[in-house]
């Protein structure tokens, strides 16, 4: 959609790449021009950016023996699975933080014959091996989740499963800032970060079984307070800043990842007012 904005000296409308409604009569003033000038930017910024993800597949490994002693003994039985993918954009300094922990095919071929090794490590002869079904799995899949204003904003979900009641997963917020560099939160902070603690507390003293604030704290709940206070994961939601937590950081696993949303208007004055919404 085309916008126009009135001119006061020639008292034309000029096409601007933004909707925005024109009034022949009115003159805009400069704060709003400035809005409109920053989110047009925004806009332009986001709508160059590509993204896509590619398959990583593992190194060759059908003529490794212990695969091939694997192939003749009871296949079936072991569940073996590489699910990896790197992010491809425009944007190659993106790509780089992103898929800087992305298992390489190598990588998956150590993880494939390691998974066999084990599991004939579990068993002296076939008939043992073959009693049960053995899982074993690697992922990593980055994802875009789109723009904060100028802000673009990615995820990397992570799994590793080698056998037991559960593996180890979580997911990985990147956002980064016009020029490809991820933000921290001390980019984000006005001041110190303990500004945000009471915040942290408020929000995780609805779903803990303890006060974050209390003195008395167990040695494990004393930790989780400290994992809490990191809070060095983090994305832009429409209603707040939401710091996630991976399982185990802040609760048990059955929990999965914990996440907390603190409202834009409760981060005023602790925030960058160029990081809240205007």
């Amino acid at each position: 959609m085309t916008i126009y904005i009135h001119l006061e000296r020639s008292g034309v409308c000029k096409p601007f790449p933004i909707p925005y409604p024109c009034n022949p009569g009115k003159s805009m003033n400069r704060k709003t021009l400035a809005l409109l000038l920053a989110a047009a930017a925004a806009n332009i910024h986001a709508a160059n950016l590509y993204f896509a993800t590619e398959p990583v597949e593992a190194s060759d490994y059908f003529n490794n023996p212990d695969y091939q002693r694997f192939t003749e003994t009871c296949e079936d039985q072991v569940n073996i699975q590489t699910d990896v993918h790197k992010s491809k954009t425009n944007r190659p300094k993106i790509d780089e933080q992103l898929n800087h922990d992305a298992p390489t095919p190598e990588d998956l071929k150590k993880f494939i014959i390691g998974s066999i090794k084990e599991f004939y490590e579990e068993g002296s002869d076939k008939e043992s091996l073959c009693t049960a079904t053995h899982n074993y799995t690697t992922r990593y899949t980055p994802n875009y989740l789109g723009h904060h204003g100028a802000l673009e904003q990615f995820s990397v979900t992570t799994e590793l499963y080698l056998g037991g009641a559960h593996g180890v997963a979580g997911t990985t917020y990147y956002v980064f800032d016009e020029q490809d560099r991820r933000l921290t939160l001390a980019d984000l902070l006005q001041g110190d970060k303990s500004t945000l603690y009471p915040l942290l507390d408020a929000e995780y003293k609805k779903e803990a079984t303890f006060d974050p604030a209390a003195k008395d704290l167990e040695e494990y709940e004393r930790e989780q307070v400290k994992n809490l206070h990191e809070a060095d994961n983090f994305y832009f939601s429409a209603d707040g800043i939401v710091f996630s937590y991976v399982p185990y950081a802040v609760a048990p696993f059955a929990a999965g990842q914990v996440e907390l949303t603190l409202p834009y208007s409760k981060l005023r004055g602790i925030i960058k007012d160029a990081y809240l919404p205007q």
